[in-house]
């Protein structure tokens, strides 16, 4: 017994592998509970519900979720007329967007995307049910 105690202390483990079954058993659980609550939000999430929330106008989703918000008016655009540029605080972050639509660029990261989903998961840095999530409880 000492050897193995000393051979895991060595080996940087300062404490054996001693989990009971009970806990084994707790731990897969917990894990499959997760999983399935994973499950029953992909089946909640129809085709057809993701395609409204990624179809709304970046303005309006931003002018909703962000702290501040506010249009640069002085901003040319020097491709499409509908691009303007926002400066935005979100969570204490400030962000300088260009905005066409529902696509999104930040000028600062050089990363944008496209749709309510993807701006709330770059401002808030969500992952993919939790902005969906988000964007429901507040009313998109």
């Amino acid at each position: 017994m000492a050897k193995l105690l000393r051979y895991l202390f060595v080996a940087g483990n300062t404490r054996p592998n001693c989990c009971s079954q009970i806990e084994t058993e707790q731990r897969r659980q917990a894990g499959e509970s997760l999983l399935q609550e994973r499950r029953f939000d992909l089946s909640r999430l129809n085709p057809s519900e993701l395609a409204r929330l990624r179809s709304f106008d970046s303005k309006a989703v931003l002018q909703a979720i962000a702290l501040h918000a506010k249009r640069d008016i002085t901003f040319q655009p020097t491709k499409s007329q509908d691009t303007e540029r926002w400066h935005v605080n979100v969570s204490g972050k400030e962000y300088e967007l260009l905005l066409n639509g529902p696509k999104f660029y930040d000028m600062r990261t050089k990363i944008g995307g496209g749709g309510a989903i993807d701006l709330v998961m770059y401002l808030y840095g969500l992952k993919f049910f939790e902005a969906v999530r988000f964007l429901q409880q507040r009313g998109f």
